[in-house]
């Protein structure tokens, strides 16, 4: 296990200074010492070490951040359960994660509702479905201080400079019909965008999950495929279009898929491709399509000029069945992505959501966006924030988030020319994004065997559907046999748990 030790940053005149200014805590108090174990990053830069430095001497306290590797950070958590040997606060990744709901059920990640009646922050910028979500046993205790993740739908970059060569135009910051975005997947394929007289190039690349190839959501959303949702023309009250018996939304989504992929219009290579894989294939000009959050544009567009100098991306925000429609997409259900759990090893868990809270606060919040002034960046003249070179600082953007704050996402490398324009892309992704009522919700039956190999072969004939090796009739009698093999129970037992939470 990797572990950063920031013990020794804390000595001497650090900790005078420390004692001298501290709005959370007293002069008076020695300070707390507590270990956060999370994969905040590969390694601590110095600008890191230096924000984790200034909140200490803020909040006077001692903080031990330890991180494993990200590349076992499952493997990590378990054997650090298993040691019994608890650090005080751990990050896990998934609030649905085995061993975080059995270290809850155990006693070993501790209710925090009492240290929250004064995290005036900590419940001013972190959604009210994230609360409910981390009650995880279905009482009124909450297990863990959600990493919140704004809620957007995000949609597509898109190489410009091939649109460009081609002749078709896009308004950036509107959607498309899916029948422009066909058009540009064909060009991209059919028309020599790249200009080397070789068909060499794809519309669209996406990555697979171990074979699996999920549509991505920007196609899903624009058949109305949203989440789970109440509808008054379905089998059941709440219901997720992707596998209703009633609507056609996802068998038109299915063959619109099929259509892209059959056509070659999709990176044929989808089924072999990770994630990395997939975005290198992006890198290298073999697609020119690829789903991705709008505020990793600029770092995507950087690595192309590396290749091609005149690369240019914009940014699709999605597109719809009909001309002229609007974007609905099912951001994450929950509002977070990952959560800090307080182990039940921590002398003060008072203390250690008093430092979470502080981090939100208008004093110190940007800092955490940006980094400490003079170490991660600088004023210009005209008063605007520049990155220092290399500085890359990262750790505390890491930890907590606010969710109303599309800035966090538009980093000081931008270009100050393209700051306004990213933040204003975000922005239509926020208001494109509607919650799933699920809110994480896992039904019983999805750690039934007989129901996880019924999904698995749901999802394996989906996937031969759109590689045309099975016919597009065949959808109907796949998704009987997952209704058969547990689906409906799954279905039964979501709408019992959508319903007890509200």
């Amino acid at each position: 296990m990797k572990t950063k030790r920031l013990l020794g940053l804390a000595l001497a005149a650090t900790l005078v200074a420390s004692l001298l200014c501290v709005p959370v805590g007293t002069a008076s108090e020695e300070p707390y010492k507590f270990s956060i174990f999370g994969n905040l990053v590969s390694e601590m830069q110095d600008s890191d070490i230096q924000f984790f430095k200034k909140l200490e001497e803020k909040t006077n306290t001692i903080i031990d951040v330890q991180i494993p590797p990200s590349s076992s950070y499952t493997e990590a958590i378990t054997i650090m359960l298993a040691s019994m040997d608890y650090p005080d606060v751990v990050l896990f990744p998934d609030h649905t994660m085995t061993a975080y709901v059995d270290a809850v059920t155990n006693g070993i990640v501790l209710p925090i509702n009492p240290y929250l009646e004064t995290a005036e922050n900590l419940k001013k910028y972190t959604y009210d479905v994230s609360w409910k979500t981390l009650k995880i046993l279905g009482d009124d205790n909450i297990y863990g201080v959600p990493r919140t993740s704004i809620a957007r739908a995000d949609g597509f970059m898109i190489r410009q400079d091939w649109l460009d060569k081609l002749g078709i135009t896009i308004d950036e910051g509107k959607p498309i019909s899916i029948a422009k975005f066909r058009e540009i997947l064909d060009a991209f394929t059919n028309g020599d965008p790249d200009g080397n007289g070789i068909a060499d190039t794809f519309g669209l690349t996406l990555a697979s999950a171990e074979g699996m190839l999920d549509i991505p959501p920007p196609i899903n959303w624009a058949f109305g495929l949203i989440g789970w949702q109440k509808y008054e023309n379905e089998e059941f009250e709440y219901m997720d279009l992707g596998k209703s018996r009633v609507s056609d939304n996802f068998k038109r989504c299915l063959a619109y898929t099929r259509d892209l992929y059959t056509s070659r219009m999709i990176d044929p290579d989808w089924p072999t491709l990770n994630t990395d894989a997939a975005n290198l294939r992006y890198q290298q000009s073999i697609a020119g399509v690829r789903a991705e959050f709008a505020g990793w544009m600029p770092d995507a567009q950087t690595k192309l000029q590396t290749l091609i100098p005149d690369a240019k991306l914009s940014y699709l925000v999605g597109f719809t069945e009909e001309e002229g429609g609007t974007v609905q997409g099912g951001s994450f259900s929950t509002g977070f992505w990952g959560e800090y759990a307080i182990m039940n090893s921590a002398k003060n868990p008072q203390k250690i959501i008093d430092v979470f809270d502080y981090m939100l606060s208008d004093e110190f919040w940007p800092d955490v966006m940006y980094g400490l002034e003079g170490v991660a960046w600088n004023f210009d003249d005209a008063g605007n924030r520049i990155a220092i070179p290399n500085a890359n600082y990262a750790a505390g953007r890491a930890i907590l988030r606010r969710n109303n704050a599309p800035g966090f996402f538009v980093g000081l490398t931008v270009a100050l020319e393209d700051r306004d324009r990213l933040l204003n892309i975000i922005g239509v992704c926020i208001d494109q994004a509607v919650f799933s009522k699920d809110e994480g919700f896992r039904p019983a039956i999805s750690t039934d065997p007989m129901y996880i190999d019924a999904n698995n072969a749901y999802r394996t004939a989906v996937s031969q559907i759109i590689t045309g090796d099975r016919p597009l009739e065949d959808y109907d009698k796949v998704l009987a046999d997952w209704y058969a093999g547990g689906g409906e129970t799954y279905i039964q037992q979501m709408n019992e748990g959508i319903k007890a939470a509200q």
